[in-house]
Protein backbone atom coordinates (compact mmCIF):
# COMPACT_ATOMS: atom_id res chain seq x y z
CA UNK A 1 0.00 0.00 0.00
CA UNK A 2 1.41 3.26 -1.02
CA UNK A 3 0.78 6.29 1.63
CA UNK A 4 3.44 8.49 0.70
CA UNK A 5 3.20 11.66 0.47
CA UNK A 6 0.71 12.89 2.82
CA UNK A 7 2.74 15.33 5.07
CA UNK A 8 5.19 17.52 3.13
CA UNK A 9 2.79 20.18 2.52
CA UNK A 10 1.84 20.90 6.26
CA UNK A 11 4.90 20.46 7.49
CA UNK A 12 6.56 23.12 4.72
CA UNK A 13 2.85 25.38 5.86
CA UNK A 14 4.16 24.80 9.83
CA UNK A 15 7.72 25.52 8.80
CA UNK A 16 6.66 29.23 7.41
CA UNK A 17 4.86 30.04 9.94
CA UNK A 18 7.83 29.45 12.65
CA UNK A 19 10.00 31.15 10.50
CA UNK A 20 7.43 34.50 10.29
CA UNK A 21 6.76 33.86 14.68
CA UNK A 22 10.47 34.02 15.31
CA UNK A 23 10.75 37.18 12.57
CA UNK A 24 7.96 39.23 14.69
CA UNK A 25 9.70 38.47 17.57
CA UNK A 26 13.08 39.64 16.43
CA UNK A 27 11.17 42.72 15.55
CA UNK A 28 9.45 43.14 18.28
CA UNK A 29 12.24 42.99 20.49
CA UNK A 30 14.24 45.80 18.04
CA UNK A 31 11.01 48.07 18.56
CA UNK A 32 11.23 47.47 21.92
CA UNK A 33 14.75 48.79 22.43
CA UNK A 34 14.48 51.65 19.83
CA UNK A 35 11.93 53.11 21.93
CA UNK A 36 13.64 52.85 24.90
CA UNK A 37 17.09 54.48 23.68
CA UNK A 38 14.53 57.11 22.26
CA UNK A 39 12.20 58.04 25.50
CA UNK A 40 15.90 57.85 26.80
CA UNK A 41 17.43 60.65 24.78
CA UNK A 42 13.96 62.65 23.73
CA UNK A 43 13.94 66.81 23.84
CA UNK A 44 11.96 67.45 27.02
CA UNK A 45 10.74 70.60 25.31
CA UNK A 46 9.91 68.53 22.40
CA UNK A 47 8.84 64.95 23.66
CA UNK A 48 8.33 62.36 20.91
CA UNK A 49 4.28 61.43 19.55
CA UNK A 50 2.91 58.64 21.45
CA UNK A 51 0.15 58.37 18.78
CA UNK A 52 2.96 56.49 16.79
CA UNK A 53 4.33 54.28 18.94
CA UNK A 54 0.67 53.79 20.06
CA UNK A 55 0.02 52.80 16.08
CA UNK A 56 3.03 50.86 15.61
CA UNK A 57 2.38 48.76 18.78
CA UNK A 58 -1.10 48.00 17.19
CA UNK A 59 0.26 46.72 14.18
CA UNK A 60 2.22 44.30 15.75
CA UNK A 61 -0.52 42.94 17.56
CA UNK A 62 -2.80 42.60 14.38
CA UNK A 63 0.13 40.70 13.08
CA UNK A 64 0.73 38.74 16.06
CA UNK A 65 -3.20 37.72 15.79
CA UNK A 66 -2.70 36.93 12.35
CA UNK A 67 0.02 34.46 12.98
CA UNK A 68 -1.50 32.94 15.60
CA UNK A 69 -5.00 32.75 13.25
CA UNK A 70 -2.78 30.77 10.66
CA UNK A 71 -1.39 28.66 13.24
CA UNK A 72 -5.12 27.52 14.60
CA UNK A 73 -5.64 26.59 10.88
CA UNK A 74 -2.94 24.86 9.70
CA UNK A 75 -3.55 22.51 12.36
CA UNK A 76 -7.06 22.57 11.96
CA UNK A 77 -6.31 21.20 8.23
CA UNK A 78 -3.59 18.90 9.87
CA UNK A 79 -6.64 17.07 12.27
CA UNK A 80 -8.22 17.26 8.80
CA UNK A 81 -6.23 15.54 6.93
CA UNK A 82 -5.34 12.96 8.94
CA UNK A 83 -9.08 12.22 9.47
CA UNK A 84 -9.31 11.61 5.67
CA UNK A 85 -6.46 9.66 5.33
CA UNK A 86 -7.74 6.96 7.60
CA UNK A 87 -11.09 7.23 6.10
CA UNK A 88 -10.06 6.98 2.38
CA UNK A 89 -7.41 3.59 3.62
CA UNK A 90 -10.67 1.90 4.88
CA UNK A 91 -12.05 1.84 1.03
CA UNK A 92 -9.06 -1.12 0.68
CA UNK A 93 -10.96 -4.55 0.70
CA UNK A 94 -14.33 -2.82 -0.35
CA UNK A 95 -15.83 -2.52 -3.27
CA UNK A 96 -15.94 0.44 -5.37
CA UNK A 97 -18.49 1.54 -8.30
CA UNK A 98 -16.64 4.11 -10.35
CA UNK A 99 -17.46 5.80 -14.05
CA UNK A 100 -15.21 4.56 -16.20
CA UNK A 101 -15.28 2.10 -19.22
CA UNK A 102 -12.34 -0.23 -18.38
CA UNK A 103 -12.96 -2.99 -15.67
CA UNK A 104 -10.40 -5.60 -14.35
CA UNK A 105 -11.33 -8.79 -15.33
CA UNK A 106 -10.99 -11.99 -12.37
CA UNK A 107 -12.13 -14.92 -11.55
CA UNK A 108 -14.63 -15.19 -14.31
CA UNK A 109 -15.53 -12.00 -14.20
CA UNK A 110 -15.82 -8.32 -15.76
CA UNK A 111 -18.72 -6.00 -13.71
CA UNK A 112 -19.82 -2.42 -15.44
CA UNK A 113 -22.91 -0.79 -15.00
CA UNK A 114 -25.43 1.09 -17.98
CA UNK A 115 -27.42 3.88 -17.04
CA UNK A 116 -29.79 5.48 -19.70
CA UNK A 117 -32.93 8.11 -19.87
CA UNK A 118 -35.13 5.64 -22.46
CA UNK A 119 -35.16 1.90 -23.00
CA UNK A 120 -32.78 1.23 -25.96
CA UNK A 121 -31.24 -1.53 -27.56
CA UNK A 122 -27.48 -1.79 -27.67
CA UNK A 123 -25.06 -3.57 -28.79
CA UNK A 124 -21.62 -4.20 -26.61
CA UNK A 125 -18.27 -4.17 -27.43
CA UNK A 126 -15.61 -5.47 -25.45
CA UNK A 127 -11.77 -4.88 -26.34
CA UNK A 128 -8.84 -6.00 -24.39
CA UNK A 129 -5.58 -3.09 -23.35
CA UNK A 130 -4.40 -3.27 -26.76
CA UNK A 131 -7.41 -2.26 -28.84
CA UNK A 132 -8.53 -5.43 -30.20
CA UNK A 133 -12.57 -6.55 -30.10
CA UNK A 134 -12.53 -9.66 -28.20
CA UNK A 135 -16.12 -9.99 -27.59
CA UNK A 136 -19.72 -8.38 -28.82
CA UNK A 137 -23.26 -9.18 -28.34
CA UNK A 138 -26.60 -6.82 -28.36
CA UNK A 139 -28.45 -6.45 -25.21
CA UNK A 140 -31.58 -4.44 -24.13
CA UNK A 141 -31.65 -1.50 -22.12
CA UNK A 142 -34.26 -0.73 -19.59
CA UNK A 143 -34.44 2.97 -18.83
CA UNK A 144 -32.25 3.87 -15.62
CA UNK A 145 -29.34 1.75 -14.08
CA UNK A 146 -28.62 -1.73 -15.78
CA UNK A 147 -25.86 -4.31 -15.00
CA UNK A 148 -23.75 -6.01 -16.86
CA UNK A 149 -21.37 -8.96 -16.00
CA UNK A 150 -18.85 -10.07 -18.61
CA UNK A 151 -17.22 -14.12 -17.97
CA UNK A 152 -14.79 -13.59 -20.58
CA UNK A 153 -15.75 -15.53 -23.24
CA UNK A 154 -14.37 -14.37 -26.35
CA UNK A 155 -15.70 -14.22 -29.92
CA UNK A 156 -13.36 -17.43 -30.64
CA UNK A 157 -14.32 -19.67 -28.28
CA UNK A 158 -12.20 -19.69 -26.00
CA UNK A 159 -11.88 -17.68 -22.68
CA UNK A 160 -9.93 -14.14 -22.12
CA UNK A 161 -6.97 -13.86 -19.87
CA UNK A 162 -7.34 -11.59 -16.56
CA UNK A 163 -6.98 -8.31 -17.02
CA UNK A 164 -8.00 -4.86 -17.95
CA UNK A 165 -11.12 -4.92 -20.90
CA UNK A 166 -12.82 -1.72 -22.14
CA UNK A 167 -16.65 -1.88 -22.62
CA UNK A 168 -18.64 0.52 -25.10
CA UNK A 169 -22.35 0.66 -25.80
CA UNK A 170 -24.10 1.67 -28.79
CA UNK A 171 -27.23 1.97 -28.01
CA UNK A 172 -30.52 3.02 -29.97
CA UNK A 173 -34.39 3.95 -29.14
CA UNK A 174 -37.18 2.60 -30.78
CA UNK A 175 -37.30 4.99 -33.08
CA UNK A 176 -33.66 4.36 -34.25
CA UNK A 177 -32.69 7.75 -32.31
CA UNK A 178 -29.48 7.52 -30.44
CA UNK A 179 -28.87 7.03 -26.90
CA UNK A 180 -26.59 7.93 -24.40
CA UNK A 181 -25.08 5.62 -22.09
CA UNK A 182 -23.13 6.55 -18.85
CA UNK A 183 -20.95 3.50 -17.82
CA UNK A 184 -19.55 2.62 -14.37
CA UNK A 185 -16.98 -0.39 -13.96
CA UNK A 186 -16.54 -2.45 -10.30
CA UNK A 187 -13.83 -3.51 -8.46
CA UNK A 188 -12.12 -3.95 -5.44
CA UNK A 189 -10.06 -1.44 -4.10
CA UNK A 190 -6.86 -3.10 -3.34
CA UNK A 191 -4.29 -0.20 -2.97
CA UNK A 192 -4.50 3.78 -2.02
CA UNK A 193 -2.14 6.22 -3.47
CA UNK A 194 -1.26 9.62 -1.87
CA UNK A 195 1.88 10.32 -3.81
CA UNK A 196 0.35 13.50 -5.96
CA UNK A 197 -1.71 14.79 -3.19
CA UNK A 198 -5.21 13.78 -3.70
CA UNK A 199 -5.68 10.57 -2.97
CA UNK A 200 -6.50 7.95 -5.86
CA UNK A 201 -7.76 4.04 -5.71
CA UNK A 202 -6.55 1.60 -7.69
CA UNK A 203 -8.46 -0.94 -8.18
CA UNK A 204 -6.65 -3.60 -10.25
CA UNK A 205 -4.00 -1.25 -11.44
CA UNK A 206 -7.20 1.19 -12.91
CA UNK A 207 -6.59 4.69 -10.96
CA UNK A 208 -9.86 5.61 -9.60
CA UNK A 209 -9.80 9.37 -8.05
CA UNK A 210 -12.16 9.71 -5.48
CA UNK A 211 -14.60 12.31 -7.61
CA UNK A 212 -15.55 9.57 -9.88
CA UNK A 213 -16.48 7.10 -6.80
CA UNK A 214 -20.19 6.30 -7.14
CA UNK A 215 -20.88 3.67 -4.75
CA UNK A 216 -18.80 1.70 -2.02
CA UNK A 217 -20.04 -1.79 -0.35
CA UNK A 218 -18.69 -4.60 1.37
CA UNK A 219 -16.83 -6.63 -1.23
CA UNK A 220 -18.52 -10.33 -1.53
Amino acid sequence: MDVTGTTSSTAATTSKTGLSEQALAQNYDMFLELLTVQIKNQNPLEPMDADKFTDQLTQFSSVEQQITTNKNLETLISTMAASNLGTVVSYIGKEVEAAGETAILENGAANWSATVTEAATATVTIKNSAGATIYTEPVTLNKGTNSYQWDGRALTGGTAPDGQYTISFSAQNSTGKAVAVDTAFQGVVDEVDFADGEPILKVGGIRVPLSSVQTIRSAG
